[in-house]
C-alpha cells in the first residue's frame, strides 16, 4: 500500500513522462537518482510504468478508432 503523497508523485511523473515521450529507463533513473520521491522496488516500477503508459496509448487508440 502506498501513501497518498506516493501515489501523487507517481500520477504526475508518469503524466510528465508520457507528454514528453520519456523512455521507461529515463523515467527510472530520475526515481533512482531522488528527483522522484518514490520508495518502490525496481519490479513495482517496472509494472507502474508500463501498466500506465500501455492504458494512456489504449485510450488514445480508442478515441481515434471512435471518432
Amino acid at each position: 500500500m502506498a501513501s497518498v503523497d506516493q501515489l501523487q508523485a507517481v500520477h504526475d511523473s508518469l503524466t510528465e513522462a508520457i507528454a514528453k515521450g520519456e523512455s521507461q529507463k529515463s523515467w527510472t533513473k530520475r526515481v533512482a537518482s531522488g528527483e522522484i520521491p518514490l520508495d518502490l522496488p525496481a519490479h513495482r516500477l517496472d509494472n507502474i510504468f508500463r501498466t500506465n503508459v500501455q492504458t494512456a496509448y489504449n485510450a488514445g487508440r480508442w478515441n481515434q478508432q471512435t471518432r
